[in-house]
C-alpha cells in the first residue's frame, strides 16, 4: 500500500508526504507534517479545484489504507496473543488432566499389585489348607482302623474268654470220676456236685473231698 500511495504522488508531480511510523502513540494530527501542508496549500491555490479534491481524496486514501494495516496488524497481534494465552491454559488443563490420569493408573497399578499379593497369599494358605486336611484326614482313616482293629481284637478276645469261661464251667462241671460226661449228682453231706450218674454208685466218698456219702440226690440242670 505504501507503493501503491508512492506512485500516486509521482504520478501527480507532488512531493511525497513523510509518513507517519507503526510506533505507539500515531494519530490522525502527525499526518502530513507541517512543512508539507503549507507546499500543499501553496500548491492548491495554483491547481483547480478537482484537482484539489483528487489529491485530497487519494491522500485520505492512502491515510485509511495504512490505517487498516495498522489495525489489521493490531488485530492479527492481539488475535495471536489471544490464540498464545489460550493455548497455554489448553495446555495447563491438559498437563493437569494427564498428572490426574497417571496418578490415578499409579493408584490403580498399586491396587493391582496389593491384590495380587493378597491373591498369591490366599493360594499359600489354601494350599497349606488343603496339605493339613489331607493329613487329618489319614490320620483319622489311620484311627478308624486302629479302632476297627481294637474292636476287633476285643470282640475275639471276648469270645476267648467266653470260651475259656465255658471251658472253665465245663472242666469244673466234668465228673471227677470219669472226666467226661457232665456231673449231675450231689453227694451228701458235702453237697459237691462231682459225679455223673453212671459213675456215682461206684463211689464210696467224695472224690473232691474225700469225706464219706452218706447219701445222693440227682441235680437236674436247666
Amino acid at each position: 500500500m505504501a507503493v501503491q500511495a508512492r506512485f500516486c504522488y509521482e504520478n501527480m508531480g507532488l512531493p511525497l508526504p513523510i509518513l507517519p511510523s507503526f510506533e505507539a502513540g500515531f494519530s490522525l494530527q502527525e499526518f502530513p507534517s507541517q512543512q508539507n501542508a503549507q507546499s500543499l496549500v501553496s500548491m492548491a491555490v495554483s491547481q483547480p479545484l478537482d484537482a484539489q479534491l483528487e489529491i485530497q481524496r487519494q491522500e485520505l486514501d492512502c491515510f485509511l489504507q495504512l490505517r487498516n494495516e495498522r489495525l489489521r496488524y493490531a488485530l492479527r497481534k492481539q488475535r495471536n496473543e489471544q490464540l498464545g494465552n489460550l493455548l497455554k491454559i489448553v495446555e495447563s488443563k491438559a498437563l493437569y488432566l494427564l498428572t490426574r490420569k497417571e496418578e490415578d493408573l499409579a493408584r490403580a497399578t498399586n491396587k493391582r499389585m496389593e491384590l495380587e499379593a493378597c491373591l498369591r497369599e490366599v493360594e499359600r494358605e489354601s494350599k497349606s489348607w488343603q496339605r493339613l486336611a489331607e493329613a487329618n484326614e489319614s490320620t483319622a482313616m489311620d484311627l478308624s482302623k486302629r479302632l476297627e482293629q481294637a474292636k476287633d481284637n476285643a470282640v475275639e478276645d471276648e469270645e476267648s474268654c467266653n470260651n475259656d469261661q465255658q471251658q472253665d464251667r465245663d472242666s469244673k462241671m466234668a465228673c471227677k470220676q470219669c472226666n467226661s460226661k457232665s456231673s449231675c449228682v450231689l453227694f451228701l453231706p458235702c453237697r459237691h456236685l462231682c459225679s455223673c450218674k453212671s459213675c456215682e454208685p461206684l463211689l464210696v466218698s467224695c472224690p473232691v473231698c474225700k469225706s464219706v456219702k452218706e447219701g445222693s440226690v440227682k441235680v437236674f440242670l436247666a
